[in-house]
C-alpha cells in the first residue's frame, strides 16, 4: 500500500513522533529538522526516508535501513545492542572512568559542523570528524563509546522513519505527546481495558469515550464488517475523531461504526407527550442508529468518559448490555471509580466486580546493578471490571 495525498502517516525522529496529515507543499518540524512531504506520496509505508539539503526526502536503501537501526542501537531483530555490550563480564570488571564532556575536549568547531551541513556532508561523515576530535573518546570504555556514537548519530543524523498508523502507535504517540487527549491512560492500561471488554468479531459493542477516537478505533480493528460499534456522546456533535480517520479504515468497516448524543437515548427514555419541530428533526437524523441502540444486546460496555456518568449508567447503559456481558470502566480519578463501583454494586445487575490499578516504571536490568527509569510521566489510572445479570 502506497502513501496517497490526504492519507495519515506517523513520522518518527529520535525520541519524537508525530502524526500527520499528508498535503502537498506541507513543511514539517521535526526534532528542529524541517522537510517538505511531497516525495512521500507515491512511497511505500514503513520506510525510512533521509532529509536532504533542499528540505525534500529520499527515500534509503535496505542497506542504510539497517545501519540506521544499528545506529538506533537495535540490530535487525529488535535487540537492544548496549545491553548485550554491558552484558559481557570483562566490560563491566573495567573501571569505569567518568570522563567530563567539556567544551575543549572537542576540537571540531560550531562553525566548522555548520559549513559541513551546508556543504550537504552525510551524518557519517559528521559523526566520524567528531570521533577523530574528541580528546575524551579514547579514554571511554567500550560501552560509552558505544553511546557516544549512538547521542552524535541522533543529534546529527538526518533521517526520519514513515511508518502506517496502526492502535499501538496511535496510543503511544497521543500518550507520550498529551497523555491528557487519553485521559492519562498507558497504553498498558489500553490493552487492559480491551482484553477486560472482550472485543471479537460479530460483537456489538456500547462506548462512551473522550480519547479522540482512540477505543473506538480499536473496536473496529477488530471488526469484520459485521459486528457494531455505537459510540454514545454528550452535546449534538461528537468529539473529534482523529485515531478513526488516522487509521483509514473501508467503508465496510466504517459502516459498523455509528455516533448517538446521549441526550437522543436518554430524551426517548423519558419521552412523554408529542416533540417540538426541532426534536423531531434531531430524533430523524439519528432515527436508525437510535433503533439500533434500542435493540440493546450489546455484548460490551466500555465508558473512559471524563463526564461523571453515574447517573445514568444504571438506567440507561446497563439495560442495552445483554446477560452475561462485559462492563468495562476507565477512570483517571480514583474517587469517580469508587463511585462506579457502589453504583454497579447496589444496583444488583452485576456480578464478579473488580476494580484494578497498576504501577508503572520502567527499569534497566543489568548484571550486577539494576537501576529504574527516575525521569518520565508515570500517570496512575483505575479500570473497574465486572459482569452484568439480570436483574
Amino acid at each position: 500500500m502506497e502513501i496517497a495525498e490526504g492519507s495519515y502517516v506517523i513520522l518518527k525522529r529520535g525520541n519524537t513522533a508525530r502524526l500527520i496529515r499528508i498535503a502537498r507543499g506541507q513543511q514539517i518540524v521535526l526534532e528542529k529538522s524541517k522537510f517538505l512531504t511531497d516525495n512521500l506520496i507515491g512511497q511505500p509505508y514503513n520506510q525510512l526516508f533521509e532529509i536532504l539539503p533542499n528540505k525534500h526526502l529520499q527515500c534509503c536503501t535496505e542497506t542504510e535501513l539497517s545501519q540506521f537501526l544499528n545506529s538506533e542501537g537495535f540490530d535487525a531483530n529488535g535487540v537492544d545492542q548496549c545491553d548485550e555490550l554491558a552484558d559481557d563480564s570483562d566490560q563491566l570488571s573495567q573501571t569505569e572512568t567518568i570522563v567530563a564532556e567539556q567544551q575543549c575536549n572537542q576540537t571540531v568547531s560550531f562553525d566548522e559542523l555548520k559549513s559541513l551541513k551546508s556543504s550537504g556532508a552525510s551524518s557519517d561523515d559528521i559523526v566520524q570528524l567528531l570521533i577523530d576530535g574528541s580528546l575524551s573518546y579514547k579514554r571511554k570504555t567500550d560501552l560509552a563509546k558505544r553511546k557516544y556514537i549512538q547521542r552524535k548519530r541522533r543529534k546529527h543524523s538526518a533521517y526520519v522513519l514513515v511508518m502506517k498508523p496502526c492502535i499501538r502507535l496511535l496510543a503511544e504517540v497521543y500518550y507520550h505527546k498529551n497523555p491528557a487527549k487519553l485521559m492519562d491512560m498507558r497504553p498498558d492500561y489500553f490493552a487492559y481495558l480491551l482484553s477486560y471488554a472482550n472485543i471479537q468479531h460479530r460483537s456489538r459493542v456500547l462506548v462512551v469515550e473522550d480519547c479522540c477516537g482512540l477505543i473506538s478505533a480499536a473496536v473496529l480493528d477488530r471488526s469484520d464488517g459485521n459486528s457494531l460499534c455505537l459510540q454514545l456522546h454528550k452535546g449534538d456533535q461528537c468529539q473529534s475523531i482523529p485515531c478513526i480517520e488516522a487509521m483509514q479504515y473501508p467503508s465496510s468497516i466504517m459502516q459498523c461504526y455509528r455516533k448517538l448524543p446521549m441526550c437522543v437515548a436518554m430524551d426517548e427514555l423519558t419521552a412523554n407527550g408529542e416533540k417540538s419541530d426541532i426534536e423531531n428533526t434531531t430524533y430523524a437524523k439519528h432515527a436508525e442508529t437510535l433503533r439500533l441502540f434500542k435493540q440493546g444486546n450489546f455484548d460490551s460496555l466500555i465508558i473512559a468518559s471524563n463526564y461523571d456518568l453515574t447517573s445514568v449508567i444504571v438506567s440507561l447503559l446497563l439495560p442495552a448490555v445483554r446477560p452475561s456481558g462485559t462492563v468495562a470502566i476507565y477512570s483517571d480519578v480514583m474517587q469517580l471509580a469508587v463511585e462506579y463501583f457502589d453504583v454497579l454494586r447496589t444496583s444488583q445487575q452485576t456480578v464478579e466486580l473488580e476494580l484494578i490499578d497498576s504501577f508503572l516504571r520502567y527499569h534497566q536490568i543489568l548484571p550486577n546493578r539494576t537501576r529504574p527509569n527516575m525521569a518520565g510521566y508515570f500517570s496512575p489510572g483505575y479500570i473497574l471490571t465486572g459482569i452484568v445479570v439480570c436483574n
